[in-house]
């Protein structure tokens, strides 16, 4: 899975730098709670998004929704003005090489060579 903040370069430009930071720590915060909910765990930080590695896609999808879920029931009354991330769900092998994070996704074959 990779999440990142959607909008984060105007939403962060607005905010004190201890502000910002407080903001990253609980977002990090967030995002390991509801992964370790699900088996999953961060693997790798990049800026304001993340890399997390589940044992199942179901477990991912699964904490991609209470991810979701969590942050608009959060919000209710923030109207544009909320915090919203992006989420990604892959499927593949994940490999770590000269401390470079490199995902090898999976494909099925075309329909035409089945």
């Amino acid at each position: 899975m990779k999440t990142d903040i959607s909008g984060s370069t105007s939403h962060f430009r607005q905010l004190l730098a201890a502000d910002l930071q407080a903001l990253l720590s609980d977002h990090r915060d967030f995002l390991a709670r509801h992964a370790a909910e699900h088996d999953g765990r961060i693997i790798k930080a990049a800026g304001d998004g993340y890399w997390l590695e589940f044992p199942s896609v179901t477990g991912a999808a699964k904490a991609a929704i209470a991810m979701q879920e969590a942050l608009r029931l959060a919000q209710l009354s923030r109207g544009d003005d909320r915090l919203a991330i992006r989420i990604v769900i892959t499927l593949g092998d994940i490999a770590v090489r000269m401390a470079t994070l490199s995902v090898m996704l999976l494909r099925s074959p075309p329909a035409s060579k089945r």
